[in-house]
């Protein structure tokens, strides 16, 4: 799995006419799932990103975490994180999970998420639309 984590002022994300999400302070997390990973790394991504330290202490320092700021996590798939592009101009997405067992994955990630800090999640497999006030920016990218 490979995400890619930027930490937000705030973050909002229309899927649908009537679906939006959105948080304060937080995480926005772009969760990619490729071909033959399993449920058994979730709990250890979960518990990573919800305890890095990068969000700032009274002196300035990268010192905090998710739960010491009580922050928020907006949990969005992104297949696309496993597009091959080193060959021509069209990325090659082979590499990203099957819709349906990528979906199970990416479900139990936001449930183990939700068990942590408040979640809120993007739909899976749909075109979505994020406005996002980044924060720093701090941004990276982490592979489990």
């Amino acid at each position: 799995m490979r995400a890619i984590i930027s930490r937000v002022h705030s973050a909002t994300l229309t899927a649908t006419d009537d679906y939006t999400a959105s948080i304060g302070q937080g995480l926005i997390v772009y969760l990619g799932i490729k071909k033959g990973d399993s449920a058994e790394v979730i709990p250890q991504l979960v518990n990573k990103i919800v305890k890095l330290r990068v969000f700032s202490d009274q002196s300035g320092k990268l010192n905090k975490s998710l739960i010491d700021v009580e922050g928020s996590i907006l949990l969005v798939s992104n297949f696309t994180l496993y597009g091959e592009a080193s060959h021509g101009n069209r990325p090659d997405y082979g590499m990203s999970e099957c819709a349906p067992k990528a979906k199970l994955l990416y479900e139990n990630a936001a449930s183990l998420f939700a068990r942590a800090v408040p979640t809120q999640t993007g739909v899976f497999g749909a075109h979505m639309h994020i406005d996002a006030v980044c924060d720093g920016p701090v941004n990276l990218i982490m592979e489990f």
